[in-house]
């Protein structure tokens, strides 16, 4: 009698059962995931990659130094003209059959080269299995609109945004945050002369540059372009207070420039340079700083003061010697001044370094980066007599607040003084102020053509020259003239 064969036949059905266990994983391991595709345009510059340019490769690859995982050369495939593509090959159990194959969330260097030179670099994260994705390379901007694509899809998830928006409030347009490498949707504004805008740094270079730039008038690369003086004073302020500094999101409504304070000595410099500080993080250090009052009373600008005074050097009036007193506050760091004059004048003899500048019709001092006292003096020549005809305007600027230039705004008469009138109070009184001698009386007098004068008033200078009067004299608010002479004169 034979022996039954189940036994024998179930042992090798067992068998077969274990080692299909056992070589399954190898079996998974062979079977591709479907790729991922990259690909894209490029623009190397401001020109568009063209399918003529064939020494142009893009590569996908672990590392610079590691050999490409996935490659493609401008031009190779007829019917993709100037765009570029690449097949990333993916597997996802171990082990694995193709070396180059990664994993979904890996990520890899793309880059761009000419067979000797890199051109272009940039960070890609693999994504799901199948994915294809459109990876410009290369400041693209496939709408026109001066916004590169990556940027707006970066803080807005797609193009097509406005250059001119301001979605963080922060008076600095899309454009210019673009440029200046900041966040387009959280108000961090940096300093137009920090040429440097990830460090949130004010270098003694950057505030030398730009000052250099203000006084020549020449523009600025990054808006306002036309460098105000408060700007620059402000950037001397930061510098010279520690460097460091950031936008105080609470000042929001003070403005520029007096938004920019100097950051917490806790906040470092390299806590600043880092990305990932978080936009709590940012606001958290800007409750530290200046709140909108304080901003608005810093560096005691009250005892801040500078006038204009003239000194005929002929008969006729037509050459004339201008002072610019300037008695800076006590805890003022900085301070440059600002000062407009007639048109059709001839200057010289400028002091203390000060510079003309012809195109705006302005002379420049500064920026002083101290609180000294100074006169600032100009030699100002016409070719007939200009009494009475005024024209000057001017301001100083003490970290990053002016105040306009006091004392003489016309000339002729020693004493004359033009003034626009401001707005009555609402029993009809103006209050007059003009810079005179300690304790000494004066007359207030009013002139509509200055020929004939009239006086207001009689009012004696306080202890810091200082000629303040409220009168009654609506009817006399079309005058534009007034002048401040002695008493016993």
């Amino acid at each position: 009698m034979k022996k039954p064969f189940l036994p024998r036949r179930g042992f090798n059905v067992l068998a077969a059962l274990l080692a299909v266990a056992i070589i399954a994983p190898a079996a998974r391991a062979v079977i591709r995931e479907p790729d991922n595709l990259v690909w894209g345009n490029i623009v190397l510059g401001t020109e568009v990659v063209t399918a003529e340019q064939t020494t142009i490769v893009v590569e996908a690859r672990r590392s610079l130094s590691d050999a490409p995982i996935a490659s493609y050369r401008i031009g190779s495939n007829p019917g993709a003209g100037g765009f570029y593509s690449l097949a990333i090959p993916l597997e996802s159990i171990n082990p694995i059959s193709n070396p180059a194959a990664v994993s979904t969330g890996e990520q890899l260097l793309i880059l761009v080269h000419n067979g000797e030179f890199v051109r272009y670099l940039t960070l890609y994260t693999v994504g799901e299995r199948g994915e294809m994705i459109r990876l410009d390379l290369g400041d693209v901007d496939s709408d026109g609109n001066g916004l590169i694509d990556n940027w707006e899809r970066q803080y807005f998830g797609a193009d097509g945004q406005d250059p001119d928006g301001d979605p963080d409030q922060d008076n600095v347009r899309n454009l210019d945050e673009m440029l200046a490498g900041t966040n387009p949707i959280f108000p961090d504004a940096r300093h137009p002369a920090d040429t440097n805008p990830t460090n949130n740094v004010m270098s003694i270079h950057e505030v030398t540059a730009y000052a250099s730039a203000w006084k020549a008038g020449t523009a600025w690369p990054v808006a306002p372009t036309n460098i105000p003086v408060d700007y620059v004073t402000r950037a001397g302020f930061l510098w010279k207070n520690g460097e460091q500094y950031l936008m105080d999101t609470n000042s929001i409504a003070v403005g520029a420039p007096l938004w920019w304070t100097n950051a917490p000595p806790a906040l470092t410099n390299a806590e600043l340079a880092l990305a990932t500080i978080s936009a709590d993080r940012l606001r958290s250090v800007a409750k530290k700083s200046l709140s909108p009052a304080e901003l608005l009373n810093n560096g005691s600008l009250p005892a801040s003061r500078i006038t204009r005074s003239f000194s005929p050097l002929d008969p006729n009036g037509t050459d004339l010697s201008v002072v610019l007193a300037v008695s800076p506050g006590a805890e003022v760091k900085v301070y440059a001044v600002e000062e407009g004059i007639p048109a059709g004048r001839n200057v010289a003899q400028i002091s203390d370094e000060g510079a003309f500048d012809p195109v705006s019709n302005k002379l420049r001092w500064g920026p002083f980066f101290d609180n000294e006292i100074r006169e600032l003096t100009y030699r100002l020549q016409s070719e007939s007599s200009a009494s009475g005809s005024g024209g000057f305007s001017g301001i100083a600027s003490f970290d990053g607040r002016s105040i306009e230039i006091g004392g003489q705004h016309g000339w002729g008469e020693p004493g004359l003084l033009r003034w626009e009138i401001p707005k009555a109070a609402p029993d009809g009184n103006l209050t007059l102020e003009f810079d005179g001698e300690p304790g000494v009386d004066y007359v207030i007098e009013v002139s509509s053509d200055l020929v004939e004068w009239a006086e207001v008033t009689r009012a004696t200078a306080d202890a810091n020259g200082l000629l303040r009067t409220r009168e009654a004299i609506q009817p006399l608010l079309r005058q534009r003239f007034f002048r401040a002479r002695q008493a016993d004169e």
